[in-house]
């Protein structure tokens, strides 16, 4: 935090290894799937149609079907989506 406040924060930071940073990561094998049986299908979302970046809500089982869908015919980006101690 020092070194934020004395350098400020105009560039990305790197950070070579996790260790001491008190941060879990998931598993490589954690899918979009695994998110919706954790936190549950009929929490809501907010969503943004990234062509015409407009904003709406979904339920995350609607975008997880999106998200494994093969004929997409929008771009959709969930904007946030918090679940630690979940």
């Amino acid at each position: 935090m020092d070194y934020l406040e004395e350098v400020g924060f105009n560039e990305p930071i790197l950070v070579l290894k996790k260790d001491g940073l008190g941060m879990s990561m998931p598993a490589p094998t954690f899918y979009i799937s695994d998110v919706e049986n954790h936190v549950g299908p009929d929490v809501g979302v907010d969503v943004i149609d990234v062509t015409r970046q407009k904003d709406s809500k979904m339920k995350l089982k609607e975008f997880v079907d999106y998200y494994y869908s093969t004929s997409r015919k929008k771009v959709l980006n969930v904007i946030n989506l918090e679940f630690s101690d979940t």
